[in-house]
């Protein structure tokens, strides 16, 4: 996902600065991929702006201020399964920057109330909004008697969105005023990003919530009882062919099998108390040679023994009958394979849990946050996700896997999976994303 840069266009006039457009960039794409209509410019700033003269304007890159974070926030939720390319325009009632919203009131409406500014000055042309694919609305519920003029502004920004004709949706109040996307204290935040995702699906892509199956975490576990496993362990340190066999992981799970003419086997390492493995798909007529006959491989941190005849990726080896719960626990079982053999300081995932721990907690939690909050203290989110329970999907054609987990080792992490598998395979490509951190953890 690409981290988004923020831009504007400044006036100095009368020692006020004006902010006159604004966008975050994401990539290299020129395209709208949505837009906000918010209150005002509030604290986004650049030294070229600070140094205008009156009457001068500026284009320039900007920190972003703390509605603009909200913002990130809320359109990664929004393309939660989606890569980001494209910019977000951000629209204003009216454009005086001012972080204050009660004195940016009182000024518009000073200038408003004497014919100095009109309402038309402050909208953009239907043809540039009919260019964003949604419009969300959160201008806040400032709403005084006296706010005349700003009245007069919602009412036009109303109409001119009616006649772009595009989606748009906001939480509003019992006034029918909307709230603004970035609420003071934390806890609210996270709130509007869930309330302002669900909106966002209704209104502008309904079939994102036909498009996605949805599992328990009941659904990750292996489904199929193969007896009890014992595990041998040599008494030698260094590298052995290992004597268990990693196809019980495969054939743990329902919905998988060893493909025809394959076979899973491994090396097993062990020093000093840890252990570790490598473990290839070679064809069902060989077997490991030993390991000072193998040439090694640089593709992990710990050199291992790899057999010429070897397969590039073990999940080559596997098969099924291609339904998402397949895939699912097809990503499952790649990370068990990654640590088969695994002892000590080589154990990671093992020491993770798969979201939510507990699906009756999670069922009764007011939130996503709210839920995440019993499992930790939980620094800012980098994204709320939408849903913790694990998904299958298609993106570009290709059977795709979600899940989240809360892992102990080191750091407490909250952390997205990503597993992108091949057509018709169970190869795939696996992306992890820390999203957020609880303090320290388990030290081995």
């Amino acid at each position: 996902m690409y981290l988004p840069k923020a831009f504007g266009t400044f006036l100095k006039k009368k020692n006020h600065i004006f902010r006159q457009s604004a966008y975050l960039q994401w990539g290299v794409s020129e395209k709208s991929i949505g837009s906000f209509l918010l209150l005002n410019p509030g604290s986004a700033s650049h030294d070229a702006v600070r140094d205008l003269q009156d009457g001068e304007s500026v284009f320039a890159q900007v920190s972003l201020d703390p509605t603009m974070k909200q913002v990130v926030k809320l359109v990664e939720a929004f393309y939660h399964l989606e890569p980001l390319n494209g910019r977000i325009h951000l629209y204003n009632l009216f454009t005086l920057q001012n972080p204050k919203d009660s004195e940016a009131i009182a000024y518009n409406e000073y200038l408003g109330g004497r014919g100095m500014v009109l309402p038309s000055d402050m909208q953009v042309p239907v043809s540039e909004l009919k260019k964003n694919p949604w419009i969300c609305i959160g201008w806040g519920v400032n709403n005084k008697s006296t706010y005349t003029f700003l009245k007069q502004l919602k009412s036009h920004w109303l109409e001119q969105i009616e006649l772009a004709g595009i989606p748009s949706f906001g939480k509003k109040n019992q006034n029918g005023d909307y709230y603004h996307v970035c609420p003071l204290l934390m806890t609210k935040k996270h709130a509007m990003v869930e309330e302002l995702r669900h909106l966002y699906v209704q209104n502008v892509n309904p079939q994102d919530l036909s498009d996605i199956i949805e599992f328990t975490v009941a659904a990750t576990r292996p489904n199929l009882y193969l007896g009890p496993f014992t595990s041998y362990y040599h008494e030698n340190e260094g590298w052995a062919v290992s004597r268990d066999n990693p196809e019980r992981v495969i054939e743990s799970f329902s919905q998988l099998r060893i493909r025809k003419n394959y076979k899973l086997r491994a090396y097993q390492y062990t020093a000093g108390g840890n252990g570790n493995s490598a473990v290839w798909a070679i064809p069902h007529d060989r077997e490991l040679p030993s390991p000072e006959e193998c040439m090694y491989s640089d593709e992990h941190s710990l050199e291992h023994p790899k057999p010429d005849f070897a397969y590039d990726h073990f999940m080559k080896a596997v098969d099924g009958d291609y339904s998402p719960l397949s895939y699912l626990q097809a990503a499952i079982a790649y990370h068990e394979i990654g640590e088969f053999g695994a002892l000590w300081h080589g154990c990671y995932w093992s020491a993770g849990d798969i979201l939510p721990i507990d699906e009756a907690e999670y069922r009764v939690a007011n939130s996503v946050v709210d839920y995440l909050y019993t499992l930790g203290d939980w620094n800012e989110f980098k994204t709320i996700p939408p849903s913790l329970r694990p998904v299958f999907f298609y993106e570009n054609e290709r059977p795709t896997v979600v899940f989240y987990t809360k892992n102990d080792v080191g750091m407490v992490k909250l952390s997205r999976y990503t597993h992108t598998f091949e057509k018709d395979s169970y190869v795939q490509k696996v992306e992890c994303e820390d999203l957020a951190f609880a303090g320290l953890g388990v030290i081995f």
